[in-house]
Formats: C-alpha cells, sequence, structure tokens
C-alpha cells in the first residue's frame, strides 16, 4: 500500500564555512550521486570514496551528528549514508589531476590548492518515508522524459563544523486513496534481463536493485508531486575495445506498478 501525493516543501542549504573552502569543494557536488552516465573506472570521487579517519573526528561521529542535526528539520533520512574522506593526502591527489585536466583542455582553469585544515568528511544522505527512500540519483529526466526532481542531500563537515548542508527538495508525503499492488523483485529481474537480451560484447553486474519512490511533478501551480513506486536497477557495464576496457554505470527505472521503463 503505497502513498501516492507528495507536496514539495521546499529546500535548504546552509552556507557556515568560508568563500574558499565552499569553492574548493565545490568540485565534488555533482559527483556524490550516481548517476547514468558516471564512471566508477575514472571518476576521481572514487579517491575519497574509502573508510579513513580524520584527526578532529571519527567517521561514525561525523554521521551520526550529521544524520542527528539533519534530522531535527523534521524530514525522515534512511540508515543508510554514504561518506567520503577527504584527507590531505587524497586532495591533493586530485588536485595534481585537475591539474594535468587544466594543461591538456583548460589553461584559464584554476586547480584547488589543498591544506591541512580543509580535510573534511563528506556525508551523504538519503531522504525516505517509511522505509522507503526516495529516489536521490541525478538523473535529471528519464529515459522517457517523465519531468522529475532528485532528492540530494549532502553536508561538508571539517575541524570547523559544519561548512555546507545542502537538503534539495523536501516532501510531505500523504497517504493517497487508491493502493496499488506492485511487481516483485523476481518480475522486475525477468524485464530487466528481456530488456538486455540482446546486447552484445559487454559483461553486465547488477550491483543493486532497491524499491523508491520517484517524485514526479504533476502540477507545476500547486507544487503537488505525485510519489511513484518505481524498482531501482544499477549496473555495471564492461566493455572490450581496441583501447583496452571501458567501465559505464547504467541506471535503469521501472514503474513498479506497471513495469514500464521510466
Amino acid at each position: 500500500e503505497f502513498e501516492d501525493k507528495a507536496a514539495w516543501i521546499g529546500d535548504l542549504d546552509i552556507h557556515v564555512g568560508n568563500d574558499t573552502f565552499i569553492e574548493k569543494y565545490g568540485i565534488f557536488t555533482d559527483n556524490l550521486f550516481p548517476s547514468r552516465t558516471s564512471n566508477p573506472a575514472t571518476d576521481y570521487i572514487e579517491i575519497i570514496k574509502e573508510p579513513a579517519e580524520l584527526d578532529f573526528m571519527s567517521l561514525q561521529e561525523a554521521e551520526t551528528y550529521i544524520k542527528q542535526f539533519s534530522e531535527s528539520f523534521g524530514i525522515e533520512f534512511q540508515c543508510e549514508t554514504i561518506s567520503y574522506v577527504c584527507t590531505l593526502e587524497r586532495l591533493e591527489k586530485i588536485a595534481n589531476l585537475l591539474e594535468d585536466y587544466k594543461q591538456q583542455y583548460r589553461p584559464d582553469y584554476e586547480a584547488p590548492d589543498f591544506t591541512k585544515e580543509e580535510e573534511a568528511y563528506i556525508i551523504v544522505l538519503q531522504q525516505g518515508y517509511k522505509g522507503v527512500p526516495i529516489l536521490p540519483y541525478n538523473l535529471s529526466k528519464t529515459e522517457t522524459n517523465t519531468t522529475w526532481t532528485s532528492t540530494q542531500c549532502y553536508a561538508f563537515y571539517s575541524a570547523n563544523g559544519i561548512e555546507e548542508l545542502s537538503l534539495q527538495y523536501v516532501f510531505d508525503i500523504k497517504k493517497g486513496m487508491n493502493p496499488k499492488e506492485i511487481l516483485s523483485l523476481g518480475d522486475i529481474l525477468e524485464r530487466y534481463c528481456d530488456q538486455y537480451a540482446d546486447s552484445i560484447g559487454i559483461k553486465e553486474t547488477v550491483v543493486k536493485v532497491q524499491l523508491h519512490y520517484l517524485p514526479v511533478l504533476t502540477d507545476e501551480e500547486t507544487g503537488e508531486f505525485t510519489a511513484k513506486p518505481v524498482w531501482y536497477v544499477l549496473s555495471n557495464i564492461e566493455r572490450d575495445t581496441p583501447e583496452g576496457k571501458t567501465m559505464t554505470r547504467r541506471a535503469t527505472v521501472y514503474d513498479a506498478v506497471t513495469g514500464e521503463v521510466l
């Protein structure tokens, strides 16, 4: 039984840190969430994803604090968080990659110069409703051009405390009048296999299948969304090319009631 009406309350961006810190860390904000086109083999966000501890606070303490602080705004979050650790060594490695990018493509680009004081945790939160997550990934539009909005929530936390907190698109979901029966996980995996049965020359690994709500805009004037139940399938695609192996990531979203690819 799914609640299917969601009113957009608004979004919340808190900028506490100095402008220099926020500008430098801006290189991460578009890469925190898996997307259709992200490349896990080359994306520099991979550099900061391994667990580590910073001197000023443990990762677990930082996650707990950010989650409790964010929930004080009355938002439900899932237990699952994605955390990144930005040690100075990792930040310098990324800065060197950006310097190479500058020399090859953007001579006018200024690669950031990080300091020890700018080490930080990046904590990514996932909104939900009664245990079902709201799809957070930055897909912009689905394959059928269904307009929807993502719910990206993240915080930068340094020795100075919260540098930036972004809680985007907060929803107030209300129970609908027409409960719907959804397709099973087995049904969705069968449809997925049928859909890509003709794929040739690739190695495909499904890494995640999860039930979500997808907030689809239904009334621009009132800001009302339909909280559509969907199955989200995320897979890694490996291809052999003349230049070597390439890895890409594919996200497929299915209407959980009809099985339609969105």
